[in-house]
């Protein structure tokens, strides 16, 4: 393991902002490239570092090298989150239409970056987003295969489809990879005192590598969701209003950093309610809006059922995350309890409590007109998530 690595495990301030100084500029132009949006690249670019620290823990990094691939592997799957909010999985099946990529191969072969946007912009939002994930990373197709969670033979299709032959793309590559940006500073201040929070004398961060390996993973989530302060979800229903969720990190850690990680990224915005059953429960937050959907990953099921000590009881006003009959399924779908079902506890990951909106559960509740006895919804009747904004305290 490099020095500098294994000092940055360690908490070391001066490693770890070494370690941040030396890949923003890059990792930043990586946000804008791929988001083209100004203010949703600020917004990604302080969640990436955020996860970075956290993976630096959990994941087996040795080098600088390493390091970077990290740093872009993140970045890169957190654009995506935010870049398809309404179905993050969208990509897996979809094939590039030649109509709409052949522009590109009308190109003059001799590309500034300047020339190589503007001829990306002819494409697609779908080819576009996966070249420029391509263009701008190290990564070959098998490698990036993992990140955009697309099979590999789909990016091959769009890199084939885009360019007449390997040089031309290595060009549009070459150019791409030498670009960098500065963070505006005040992001980069947002940064830098996050590394210094978390790299004080007996902080969070220090106690991530000086603990068993079995334990890294919950500290580190921990560490991600800043000690001990207390997260607040303010789940805003068009039409309907704000319901303000206080989220339990010391009851169910790793669920809680999912759901802040998602709803950050914005990947609930735009999401609905697809099963309510009145005086039960309504349940949402599903890409694909009937249940079987969910972000790019599963967690732990934080319950005793699976080995893992949680109290919240789900009683009125707990929000609690929704699996399938594998206890460690559970991914982006969430339902908030509008009547008493303790017969839930140990079996499902509770992970926070209403504090107030719930007169908004009963309305949607009470208007909820199923189509069958699962309390399955019409897709044009089903409430919208307009955001899920997340506040600390």
């Amino acid at each position: 393991m490099e020095k500098i690595i294994k000092e940055a495990k360690n908490g070391n301030r001066e490693a770890v902002l070494h370690l941040y100084e030396k890949n923003k500029k890059r990792i930043y132009f990586i946000c804008d490239f791929l988001m083209e949006n100004e203010e949703q690249t600020d917004f990604v670019f302080e969640d990436v570092f955020e996860q970075v620290w956290k993976n630096l823990a959990q994941k087996n990094i040795q080098s600088e090298e390493e390091f970077k691939d990290l740093c872009i592997h993140i970045a890169i799957k957190l654009c995506k989150n935010k870049y398809f909010i309404s179905n993050p999985h969208q990509l897996k099946e979809q094939k590039p239409d030649i109509k709409e990529t052949i522009e590109i191969k009308e190109m003059e072969s001799n590309l500034d970056f300047n020339k190589i946007c503007s001829s990306l912009q002819s494409l697609n939002k779908e080819t576009r987003f996966v070249l420029k994930s391509y263009l701008c990373s190290d990564f070959s197709c098998r490698q990036l295969k993992e990140t955009l969670n697309v099979d590999e033979m789909i990016i091959e299709d769009y890199i084939q489809y885009c360019f007449q032959t390997i040089d031309e793309c290595t060009q549009f590559k070459s150019v791409i990879l030498k670009q960098e940006k500065e963070p505006f500073q005040s992001t980069n201040q947002k940064c830098i005192e996050t590394i210094e929070a978390l790299t004080k004398k007996e902080s969070g961060f220090k106690k991530i590598f000086i603990v068993p390996i079995l334990l890294v993973c919950l500290i580190a989530s921990y560490f991600v969701l800043k000690d001990d302060s207390v997260y607040y979800a303010d789940i805003n229903i068009k039409d309907y209003g704000q319901i303000v969720v206080q989220l339990d990190s010391k009851q169910a850690p790793e669920t809680v950093d999912n759901f802040v990680s998602l709803a950050q990224s914005g990947f609930y915005d735009g999401l609905t309610f697809h099963r309510i059953m009145d005086g039960f429960m309504m349940q949402g937050g599903d890409p694909n809006g009937d249940g079987t959907g969910g972000s790019s990953q599963t967690i732990k099921g934080e319950f005793s059922a699976n080995g893992v000590d949680n109290e919240i009881s789900h009683i009125r006003g707990t929000i609690s995350m929704a699996r399938s009959s594998d206890y460690n399924s559970a991914s982006s779908q969430f339902f908030i309890v509008q009547s008493d079902s303790t017969f839930l506890d140990g079996q499902y990951a509770a992970f926070g409590t209403v504090l107030s909106g719930m007169d908004i559960v009963d309305e949607i509740c009470e208007k909820a007109n199923p189509i069958d006895d699962n309390g399955s919804i019409e897709k044009s009747e089903q409430p919208v998530i307009e955001s899920i904004q997340i506040r600390k305290e």
